[in-house]
């Protein structure tokens, strides 16, 4: 399983960014003078050995409830499923790539694997809606339930 190597980073004054994007000098009024704590927050992060979070998403490409190509629901914009799952690849600090394999019993279904299948997406197919993916109903070779 791949590992994330500790970073480091700088928490002074003068740097207009830290790493996780937080605007440097911002310190809360509570804070004691002199310490930016955004910063120093941000350093502290940037430095910590992170967890690898192992993530599964099953999707379908009639899934009505949240679709898979992204858009808006209920007045938010929901990203694409694709997006969010390199967004969990990036959170799990993997090489930005995906290998993308055929999902057997499927019609277009697709398995993308990141990071030796720490993080995996499985579009199911076009004609698979929002539903749990039981393997007797036909819907996909694949039982989620397994």
């Amino acid at each position: 399983m791949p590992t994330r190597p500790a970073r480091t980073a700088s928490a002074t004054r003068g740097s207009t960014m830290t790493t996780w994007g937080i605007p440097a000098g911002g310190a809360a009024p509570d804070a004691p003078e002199g310490v930016d704590d955004a910063a120093f927050t941000a350093a502290v992060l940037d430095a910590a050995e992170a967890l690898l979070t192992p993530v599964l998403k099953l999707h379908g490409g009639a899934d009505d409830v949240i679709s898979f190509h992204g858009g808006f629901r209920k007045a938010a914009c929901l990203l694409a499923i694709p997006h969010w799952a390199k967004d969990w690849e990036k959170r799990n600090g993997l090489e930005l790539r995906d290998d993308v394999v055929p999902a057997r019993g499927t019609r277009h279904g697709v398995q993308h694997v990141y990071g030796d299948g720490l993080v995996m997406l499985v579009y199911a197919g076009d004609d698979v809606g929002h539903v749990w993916m039981p393997r007797d109903t036909g819907n996909a070779d694949l039982d989620a339930s397994a």
